[in-house]
């Protein structure tokens, strides 16, 4: 059981990073143009390409990490969330 609730965090960990990177880029995309402000971007800017690749790369890397936690024990979640609590309590 200890090792499956490794496998589960290293997994969590890679696709939780894929997201982040992927809203990194989106987001580098955003401050390098200017932007409405709080948050909102423009029309023009949703349209390019470079925009829409970013997007698309960050919804399939959510909806990924979605899937797998969805398919996850859930007993391997309150486990996780219980330790992220712990931490940030001493941290």
């Amino acid at each position: 059981m200890k090792t499956r609730y490794l496998e589960y965090i290293q997994k969590v960990l890679q696709l939780e990073n894929k997201v982040d990177m992927a809203e990194n880029e989106l987001m580098k995309i955003v401050r390098e143009t200017d932007s409405v402000g709080m948050g909102l971007v423009s029309d023009e800017l949703r349209t390019s390409s470079e925009y829409q690749k970013a997007d698309k790369i960050f919804t399939l890397a959510f909806k990924e990490l979605q899937s797998f936690n969805r398919n996850s024990p859930k007993a391997f979640m309150k486990k996780r969330s219980l330790n992220k609590r712990i931490c940030n309590e001493i941290g």
